[in-house]
């Protein structure tokens, strides 16, 4: 590895080796990525897993009170909300650390934009908590969305919702001001 300066192509900023502020703002921005990466893996066999134990014919109930979809599905929804959340989270450190990799670099702050692999993630949460909901609605385990309990995972997904368009467009709007 030489110790002579980094040439950025996109935007012909150099950056020397030695900077520890931007090789850790690159390390920061990988980590991140690379969590990211795992934690929607993770959510994918989880929700296979559960998917599949719930539609199955051969598993045996759990309860006697309710049916497998129904328990399997309020368990889909509430690991729906934990991953969510911490794809939030680690989508919020993986911007600001991008940011800073940015600023060191001189570049110009990136525009906002709609179709990112961010938000596609975040539509794949909330796709996949309706989806739960509706496993567990189908279950006959309310009649009604105007029962307490549906109103109780409606509003959840409601808030986490909102929670994450809020939070998003408060760090891109921090971002783009520095």
């Amino acid at each position: 590895m030489s110790d002579g300066p980094i040439h950025n192509k996109e935007e012909k900023t150099v950056v020397r080796n030695g900077d520890e502020k931007y090789k850790q703002a690159c390390e920061d921005y990988r980590f991140y990525g690379d969590m990211r990466f795992k934690q929607l893996t993770l959510f994918s066999a989880v929700t296979v897993f559960l998917l599949n134990v719930a539609t199955s014919e051969k598993a045996v109930p759990l309860l006697s009170s309710h049916s497998n979809k129904a328990l399997f599905g309020i368990a889909g929804m509430f690991f729906t909300a934990v991953f969510w959340l911490m794809e939030l989270r680690s989508t919020m450190y993986a911007l600001e650390s991008r940011a800073e990799k940015e600023r060191i670099e001189q570049r110009s702050p990136r525009e906002w934009e709609l179709m990112t692999a961010s938000n596609v993630v975040l539509f794949l949460f909330a796709v996949s908590y309706g989806f739960w909901f509706s496993v567990w609605k189908d279950a006959g385990a309310v009649t009604s969305c105007r029962s307490s309990p549906a109103i109780l995972f409606i509003g959840s997904a409601l808030w986490m919702f909102i929670y994450s368009i809020w939070r998003l467009c408060q760090i891109w709007r921090r971002l783009s001001a520095d």
